[in-house]
């Protein structure tokens, strides 16, 4: 239908499209930062210490940066997506399992591919990978389509770069490949 001409542009353009931290500017402040008296702990610095975040068996079933999540950071976790999920039902939006493993067109579709290639997961020897987020096969599903509203989880399995700090002055970079929970939605607009 669109062919490879539009197919040549879409590649091109995604691979051409840079982002620049200097073009963000702070439009609102809405709170201000809490202040403590005390010195705060990281999130991760919390789970570990409370047995939620096993770092070194994480490690061992997989590779650096993995966690395994436990005891009550599993019901946590779950708690949240459960609630999101239930926020957003109640709001008109229908519940989605999609797959996890997904082909080159589908994430060609969403604008991960060809630019961001080298952060997914691939599968070796197939043009199939892991899903950076459940925003990708579900935009997919109706690919060319006039869709409802639906809403779903996944795990985000991808490689997540923060950079916590003011600008210019980089306090903490922490990269992050699993334990990333993604609940989205869509709704059709008229």
């Amino acid at each position: 239908m669109k062919g490879l001409l539009y197919e040549e542009f879409l590649e091109h353009l995604l691979n051409n499209i840079e982002l620049s931290a200097k073009t963000k500017n702070e439009i609102e402040k809405i709170l201000t930062p809490p202040t403590f008296d005390f010195a705060p702990k990281e999130h991760w610095e919390l789970a570990e210490t409370n047995g939620w975040l096993d770092f070194k068996r994480g490690v061992k079933l997989s590779k650096s940066r993995f966690t395994v999540l436990r005891f009550e950071g599993v019901k946590l976790a779950r708690a949240l997506i459960n609630d999101m999920i239930k926020f957003n039902e109640e709001r008109g939006f229908g519940e989605v399992v999609v797959p996890y493993i997904v082909n080159r067109q589908t994430l060609i579709g969403t604008g991960q591919l060809p630019k961001f290639e080298d952060d997914l997961f691939k599968i070796e020897g197939e043009e199939l990978f892991l899903i950076p987020t459940a925003e990708v096969p579900l935009t997919n599903l109706f690919r060319d389509e006039i869709i409802k509203d639906f809403i779903f989880f996944s795990p985000a399995l991808t490689e997540v770069f923060i950079v916590i700090g003011s600008v210019g002055v980089v306090i903490l970079a922490y990269t992050i490949l699993d334990k990333l929970f993604s609940v989205s939605k869509i709704r059709e607009h008229h």
